[in-house]
């Protein structure tokens, strides 16, 4: 089983990164702020979320095929893991000191794209935990020889 469940689990951690795409963090039903000018406040609305969102897909992508280089991977998957931690924090820090006030009558929802990271750390933390499993197994049958 060597390489096959860390690849499932990075394959995942990159989809959820990339799925930010068509999520949105929050919605409002007024238009004041910069965030929130077609009412919906996703990671267009920023350049920094949408550069972690690409870099920790990039990274969950690339991190399957570094097969060869367990520690490098095991290196990588930590940091999918505080990029999936960073995202929606930046993204709730941005929107809650980055526009206007809130009007009287606004009303802020939150949607599925500041908890769905969530998954990225559990995948990314299975890829990890399943990569030094194999590490492991490696290293006792050199061991061996």
């Amino acid at each position: 089983m060597i390489q096959r469940l860390q690849s499932i689990f990075y394959l995942l951690t990159g989809g959820v990164f990339f799925s930010e795409f068509g999520l949105a963090f929050a919605t409002s039903n007024n238009a004041n702020s910069k965030f929130f000018e077609d009412y919906v406040y996703n990671i267009n609305d920023h350049i920094l979320l949408l550069v972690l969102t690409c870099l920790g897909g990039a990274i969950a992508l690339v991190n399957i095929f570094l097969f060869k280089k367990r520690a490098l991977q095991i290196r990588l998957g930590y940091l999918l893991i505080v990029l999936a931690v960073l995202l929606p924090v930046l993204a709730a820090v941005l929107m809650l000191t980055g526009g206007e006030a809130t009007a009287p009558g606004e009303d802020i929802t939150e949607q599925a794209g500041l908890f769905v990271p969530v998954l990225a750390v559990i995948f990314a933390f299975l890829g990890n935990r399943y990569t030094k499993k194999d590490h492991a197994l490696v290293q006792s049958m050199d061991r061996l020889r």
